[in-house]
């Protein structure tokens, strides 16, 4: 940016020079827009990095102090932008925040085109948008908003956008809790660098993606970390799959007016939420339309009955060392662990992330513990616990829905 700073002087261009991040700088957020590197204070980690990249760059004393003068950073996360823009929206048409979504896109597409342009324009032709422009840009999505079909599978209940703006940061995470995007956000999860990028770059090719294995081997990590880094995508988590939801589902989606530039992603993590005919529904339906993505996990047993596997990029995850190494270190780091290596519990887990964190954070087999809590209740003749785990135990292995009123009549409790 220095650099190019110096030959926008030389073109006479003398604005300020501002860095805008997605995200914070080491933890540190940047939220004064002009606030220039100068004023920070003379040991700041960033300063310091400046000076000796800007150094190997071969600018000198005089061109890095001038520097640090006219340029600022600035660090908008694009949540935080995504929804102010919605809320300026709803402001200025009277809108409902799910109707305000298009028209956020269409602006984010339209930036995304400038941009583009932009990279080979000279100084003198570079394109930019106005007021006016943004104004109509926005009034003509307005004109064409279905808002029923925006509201219908949001409303109901069978999606919701996906957030990846808040941490979770839950006790006992590395004991087996179900892992959410807010882990992700939190940094939890162990990385699966090369699983997450096959499944990045199946994305990039909009292509259906299922991420397949066992329970407990770490599907769900690979699912939303992938989803995480993909930012330019618009994602929804689908919580309830059934046939009834899928029209509802594609309407939404079309509503949305994606593009290749600004795509719109539905998330299904465990497709055993729901019938395997529905997520072969909603994938026939969903594929011809540009700019939409679906991308699902699936227990290996569950597999089979997808019809439509054979047309989505399948992306098997297992337990490797590299993984393995890493659990250890973070549980060892956190004090959930005193197993001094990870190698006897890696073996002994037979490629189950779940089952390796719990040798190493109970020094026990998770099958070992569940199968006392079950003696326990046999011994102190507590039947109707029994009774209720027989019950949902086979409705999980089919993947069946078990109301918990029918539970209650079929036993007399």
């Amino acid at each position: 940016m220095a650099k190019a700073h110096a030959k926008r002087e030389a073109a006479g261009v003398t604005d300020r020079a501002i860095l805008i991040l997605e995200r914070a700088v080491a933890g540190e957020l940047f939220t004064d827009w002009d606030r220039p590197l100068s004023a920070l204070p003379t040991d700041h980690p960033v300063l310091r990095e400046f000076d000796t990249k800007a150094a190997k760059a071969g600018l000198n004393r005089d061109e890095i102090d001038a520097w640090r003068k006219v340029v600022s950073l600035y660090v908008l996360p694009w949540g935080a932008a995504a929804e102010e823009t919605r809320t300026t929206m709803v402001q200025r048409f009277g809108l409902l925040p799910a109707a305000a979504e298009p028209i956020v896109l269409a602006l984010r597409d339209e930036v995304a085109g400038q941009a583009d342009v932009n990279a080979e324009a000279s100084l003198r032709e570079a394109a930019e948008l106005t007021r006016t422009s943004i104004e109509r840009i926005a009034q003509e999505v307005v004109e064409t908003i279905d808002r029923e079909s925006l509201e219908e599978a949001l409303s109901s209940g069978a999606c919701e956008p996906v957030d990846f703006d808040r941490p979770l940061l839950p006790t006992g995470f590395y004991e087996g809790i179900d892992v959410q995007p807010g882990h992700i956000v939190a940094g939890l999860p162990a990385p699966r660098q090369t699983l997450t990028g096959q499944v990045v770059t199946a994305i990039d090719r909009e292509e259906s993606i299922l991420v397949i294995g066992p329970s407990g081997v770490g599907k769900s990590t690979v699912l939303w970390t992938a989803a995480y880094v993909t930012r330019q995508v618009l994602w929804y988590r689908i919580r309830r799959l059934r046939d009834g939801d899928i029209a509802s589902l594609v309407r939404l989606a079309r509503a949305l007016k994606p593009s290749t530039r600004s795509p719109v992603g539905f998330v299904v993590d465990g497709i055993g939420i729901g019938s395997a005919e529905a997520w072969d529904a909603l994938q026939h339906e969903l594929e011809p339309i540009p700019g939409v993505l679906l991308l699902g996990s699936v227990r290996s047993e569950d597999l089979l009955p997808l019809r439509s596997r054979a047309r989505c990029t399948q992306i098997t995850v297992t337990l490797d060392e590299d993984v393995a190494k890493e659990i250890h270190a973070g549980l060892t780091a956190s004090g959930a662990t005193t197993t001094p290596h990870w190698r006897e519990a890696y073996e002994a887990a037979d490629g189950l992330t779940l089952e390796f964190t719990h040798l190493l954070t109970k020094g026990r087999r998770l099958s070992d513990v569940l199968s006392e809590q079950v003696d326990r209740r046999v011994v102190e003749g507590r039947q109707t616990e029994l009774d209720i785990l027989a019950m949902i135990s086979v409705a999980h292995r089919w993947g069946t829905d078990l109301p918990v009123r029918a539970l209650q009549q079929q036993l007399g409790v």
